[in-house]
């Protein structure tokens, strides 16, 4: 499984490692890419651990120009006592 973000109009710092290996609970690896015209964009994809159901949430932090990604398993809201 894999959530894919693109960003149009946006540059890419040079120094930014393309592929990155996290072997973290949820995700795997981060990897980015460039794509060029005549719809240029930067792709991000989130490499998610298989077999596993997420609940996903997408924040814009306006002030900071800043996006969030939450990923948690399915069902955590839940058992949290959140709606």
């Amino acid at each position: 499984m894999r959530v894919v973000c693109d960003f149009k109009n946006m540059n890419l710092e040079k120094s930014l490692t393309k592929v990155l290996e996290t072997n973290g609970v949820f995700i795997l690896r981060i990897r980015v890419g460039i794509y060029p015209p005549p719809d240029p964009k930067i792709r991000v994809v989130l490499d998610l651990v298989p077999h596993k159901n997420y609940d996903i949430e997408q924040i814009f932090f306006k002030e900071d120009t800043t996006f969030a990604l939450i990923i948690r398993p399915e069902n955590a809201n839940k058992k949290l006592g959140k709606p």
